[in-house]
């Protein structure tokens, strides 16, 4: 789970994220959304199965937030 708290997020990232989500559905499929009620948005990954590649889950999520991650994957 990557959370986004409200210091760190940019003004309409909530809807950027949707936006993304909906454009790219196989993509982005299993990866879900939440913004609880202290504004701390959620990008989360439904687990898959075993052996599932755990990086490129993890990018996934990075991606879907907009946050680059070639440096550390």
């Amino acid at each position: 789970m990557l959370n986004l708290y409200p210091p760190f997020q940019a003004p309409g990232i909530f809807q950027r994220l949707l936006r993304r989500r909906a454009q790219h559905p196989d993509y982005y499929d299993g990866c879900y959304l939440c913004l609880n009620s202290e504004n701390i948005l959620s990008c989360w990954y439904q687990l898959r199965e075993e052996g599932a590649d755990d990086k490129h889950q993890i990018a996934q999520l990075f991606q879907l937030a907009g946050i680059e991650t070639e440096v550390w994957i």
